[in-house]
């Protein structure tokens, strides 16, 4: 037995199938999916459209761009809902068949109380932070990564009849950088703002966002490829090479 190692899991030759059949059950050398929850509802709705294909590859996802695309195959496989040769298998169109009924929430989270039995096993509905990032650390994934995993999965099991608490919720929200207030009118050349009541603070001057503010506002790493979040940067650290000439 040998192992081959990738970028974000590691995958056992000699893995072993399930007994009765279907997708093998998720090991602790492979990474949980860190794409976007949306990416998996849009496989959804396009499955629900067209059909179930004799197999997921990237002529079925040409709608998703490069690494969004690569990193849903890595889900699915995962979550058990294709096989090693990305072929559906019965998980997968049990969730197809129920996406946008009364039976997703039930069936959504059978599928995540099996795939992430390690998180299940700390009572959601009670664990704390810590706890659950505990949880997800023993898969070895960097960071950024393993922030992705649980954002993820909670946002699945919301979708889900997964009882979690408001802590978990919390702590998984992405967070933007803060943006530097405008100076106040006045402020640069020593003047007074004025008392609370003018007309000049309840009116206060509009203020322009530069380039470097709006591309600042749109990066989110939770919706974004990390393709597309390398363009922002690059394009964020020209404008600030500007800004500092």
């Amino acid at each position: 037995m040998y192992m081959v190692k990738t970028k974000h899991w590691t995958r056992n030759t000699n893995m072993s199938e399930p007994e009765h059949g279907g997708a093998p059950q998720a090991e602790e050398g492979r990474v949980p999916p860190y794409i976007s929850f949306k990416t998996l509802l849009t496989l959804m709705k396009e499955l629900e459209e067209h059909g179930m294909p004799n197999r997921i590859d990237r002529s079925v996802l040409g709608r998703f761009s490069g690494s969004s695309g690569s990193q849903l195959m890595v889900a699915l496989r995962w979550l058990g809902l294709v096989d090693a040769d990305m072929k559906p298998q019965p998980a997968l169109n049990s969730l197809v068949e129920a996406f946008e009924t009364p039976e997703w929430p039930a069936a959504l989270g059978s599928l995540l109380k099996d795939r992430y039995r390690f998180a299940i096993a700390l009572d959601l509905s009670k664990a704390t932070p810590s706890e659950f990032s505990d949880a997800f650390r023993k898969f070895g994934a960097k960071e950024a990564v393993a922030a992705k995993c649980k954002r993820f999965f909670l946002q699945a099991a919301q979708a889900s009849d997964i009882e979690v608490n408001q802590r978990l919720l919390q702590r998984a929200k992405p967070q933007r950088s803060p943006r530097q207030r405008p100076a106040r009118a006045g402020s640069q050349s020593g003047e007074s703002p004025g008392p609370p009541n003018s007309p000049e603070s309840r009116n206060p001057p509009i203020v322009e966002p530069s380039h470097y503010d709006l591309l600042i506002e749109i990066l989110d790493p939770a919706e974004m490829s990390e393709e597309e979040q390398q363009a922002v940067w690059t394009l964020i650290r020209y404008l600030k090479a500007r800004e500092d000439d």
